[in-house]
């Protein structure tokens, strides 16, 4: 019988993710192992195992040997003013490691280390509420946290603010509080903000509309690698929007918007390139 579970435990881990590996390592005390779960976790794009990552080595270069004395370093610290700390802990619970699962407890360490004045951690905490990890999804709550981000110097949280006035979630549609949250966004470095901004100049909402202005934030949210405003960009080109009409310069730019993983700029390059 020992051998039949060990076969079904080991099946388990097989057709697990990296990060269901790496919380079931943990949680067997198999630190090392756990951790290099995680790392391949994060570099997939799993957030889970970034967090879990941001856990493990808060303290040092390296997984500790014993977890429950870090989870009373961390509590120490968090009671302390730590906002670090206190994220580690919701990751804790949010994930359950080494602990059982308790999103509510996750939430209220969150709710701490935002509180403590780490912009990150309250961008972080607003995205939890987008997207209804680990708590109920609540763009309205979301906001709340991304105005303290964005306040606090995240760009994205300015962008992310911007999003839910130009979409009406959790909030009334303001197109002009849109436009002040992708431009504060985008001057201070975030890209996605800039292709916002630039598509709000583009179709008029929120500003006058203005396909120069429109070129100029696509340009720069393209050559910052947002796939969205070279779609945006190529676009122009096509329709001879605030640039001279050039079909071969909207043909690379579709392709640089798919290449970079935008269906619609993988769609408007095909439709191009069989009819050109």
């Amino acid at each position: 019988m020992k051998k039949i579970g060990l076969l079904v435990w080991f099946a388990g881990l097989l057709f697990a993710g990296p990060f269901e590996n790496g919380r079931e390592m943990f949680n067997l005390g198999h630190y090392e192992k756990a951790g290099e779960y995680f790392k391949k976790a994060c570099a997939s794009g799993d957030h889970r195992g970034c967090y879990s990552l941001e856990y493990m080595f808060g303290l040092n270069e390296k997984p500790q040997s014993d977890y429950k004395t870090v989870s009373k370093l961390y509590e120490k610290k968090c009671q302390d003013g730590d906002a670090a700390s206190c994220f580690n802990l919701g990751v804790k619970y949010n994930y359950g490691l080494g602990v059982r699962q308790d999103y509510r407890s996750a939430v209220v360490y969150y709710d701490k280390a935002c509180e403590y004045g780490n912009a990150g951690i309250c961008f972080k905490l607003g995205r939890h509420y987008v997207d209804g990890r680990g708590v109920p999804q609540d763009y309205e709550v979301a906001g709340k946290f991304f105005e303290k981000a964005c306040e606090g110097g995240k760009a994205e949280g300015c962008a992310w603010l911007g999003y839910l006035y130009g979409h009406g979630y959790g909030y009334v549609r303001d197109d002009k509080k849109a436009v002040k949250y992708y431009t504060k966004a985008c001057e201070n470095g975030d890209v996605r903000g800039c292709y916002y901004l630039g598509f709000m100049y583009d179709k008029g909402m929120g500003v006058r509309q203005n396909y120069s202005k429109a070129v100029e934030l696509y340009k720069k949210a393209c050559d910052a690698g947002d796939a969205k405003g070279c779609t945006g960009l190529a676009l122009l080109y096509q329709n001879g929007y605030g640039v001279k009409m050039d079909l071969a310069k909207a043909k690379e730019l579709f392709g640089q918007g798919c290449d970079g993983g935008d269906e619609d700029g993988c769609k408007f390059y095909r439709i191009l390139n069989a009819s050109h």
